[in-house]
């Protein structure tokens, strides 16, 4: 089952929100349990900001949030007056042939903004995505790497990092290309691999769903406060089983950055202030590498 243009309903719709939390997508029946994920689990989720187009929260059949948990503060995502969180992709699976009438619960965690409080630092996100076929053949828990270039997008301050493997994923590295870059590694995001596992998805085309894989699925967040240039080159690496043909699989990156933007009162009073405070932790960082 597959929907388009699907509007979450969130917090305070004619004010300015803070939002720490968007997430904990959780689907169930109109009594309020909880669907089996034998009978029925939400496949993904992807929601942006109708106004800026930023990406706002998704969710997958691995982890209830595409995204961090809890923004630390003063990090916050805004979500402006007459905004909506518009969901591009929305699908979900049945695995039963039974009607089911079904909720998707979710969690928002916020603040209405008051511009005399001190300020906090808008974030927004980044992504990296790349989608591929395993090709297998290997021996029980060989390892295929698949690595992919990218690049940072602005001059910002990178906040948070998740990454997103499918069934057969082992973990997904991203780090800096360069040379000495300190640190080296971003992050690690691990997926809960167990080796001795049959190939669910060893199949030659399109792959069936297996109703215990929430034995295996789990991936890592990373919380950091590391300024970044724009244009520095990063590469990540995503590791999947090679003995199985995991078919259709992502090594995806949903990360948060500030940039500089900030809201509300106090030392970020400034136009800029909030820029030249992104220019002089990079700065800094720049200089205690050189030391």
């Amino acid at each position: 089952m597959e929907g388009s243009n699907v509007f979450l309903p969130r917090p305070a719709p004619d004010q300015i929100v803070e939002i720490a939390h968007f997430g904990s997508f959780q689907p169930t029946f109109e009594d309020g349990r909880v669907i089996p994920r034998s009978v029925f689990y939400l496949h993904h989720i992807l929601a942006y900001d109708t106004i800026t187009g930023d990406f706002i929260t998704g969710a997958s059949n691995e982890r209830a949030n595409w995204g961090p948990d809890h923004l630390p503060y003063p990090y916050r995502q805004v979500l402006k007056p007459g905004a909506q969180v518009r969901a591009n992709g929305f699908h979900m699976n049945a695995l039963t042939a039974q009607s089911i009438h079904f909720y998707i619960n979710y969690t928002v965690t916020y603040k209405v903004h008051v511009p005399t409080d001190p300020a906090i630092r808008v974030v927004r996100s980044f992504y990296w995505l790349d989608n591929y076929n395993v090709p297998g053949g290997g021996e029980r828990n060989s390892t295929h790497v698949r690595a992919r270039h990218n690049t940072i997008p602005w001059d910002m301050v990178i906040v948070s990092m998740n990454g997103h493997l499918h069934q057969g994923g082992k973990r997904i590295v991203t780090e800096f290309e360069a040379d000495g870059r300190d640190p080296h590694t971003l992050c690690i995001a691990y997926n809960l691999y167990k080796s001795d596992y049959p190939c669910f998805w060893d199949c030659a085309d399109i792959c069936p769903y297996a109703n215990d894989w929430p034995a295996q699925w789990g991936s890592t967040t990373c919380y950091m406060e590391l300024p970044a240039r724009a244009g520095e080159r990063v590469l990540s690496f995503a590791e999947y089983d090679n003995s199985c043909k995991w078919r259709g699989v992502m090594a995806w990156w949903f990360n948060f950055g500030w940039g500089g933007q900030t809201m509300g009162a106090g030392q970020m009073a400034a136009p800029d202030a909030g820029k030249q405070v992104v220019q002089q932790m990079i700065m800094e960082a720049e200089s205690r590498r050189r030391k």
